[in-house]
C-alpha cells in the first residue's frame, strides 16, 4: 500500500511510485526537525519513526541488492558463495 500523504485514502500504487513515494517520506521526516531536531543523536521520543524507517528501507532495498549481486555473479563469486553458504 502506498504511504503518500497526497492521497486521500490508501491505495495501491506502482512498484517504482512506492519506491519513490518511500524515499520521499524518508527524506521528509529525516529533514524534519520536528523529530530530528539534530543529526548527532536521534531523542527517544523519535525512535518509532527511525525504527519504522529503517523498516521500510530495509523491505525496498533487499530484494534489489539481492538481485542486483545474483545478476553480476561470476563462477568464481558463485563457488565463494556456495562455500560460505555452506559454512553456515
Amino acid at each position: 500500500m502506498c504511504i503518500r500523504d497526497s492521497h486521500p485514502t490508501t491505495q495501491e500504487c506502482s512498484a517504482i511510485d512506492y519506491m519513490i513515494h518511500t524515499l520521499d517520506y524518508a527524506a521528509a521526516l529525516l529533514t524534519n526537525t520536528k523529530y530530528f531536531p539534530s543529526r548527532a543523536s536521534i531523542p527517544p521520543s523519535s525512535l518509532k519513526y527511525m525504527t519504522s524507517l529503517v523498516r521500510r528501507l530495509y523491505r525496498l532495498f533487499a530484494p534489489v541488492s539481492y538481485t542486483h549481486l545474483r545478476a553480476h555473479e561470476t563462477s568464481l563469486h558463485l563457488v565463494c558463495r556456495l562455500l560460505l553458504e555452506k559454512k553456515k
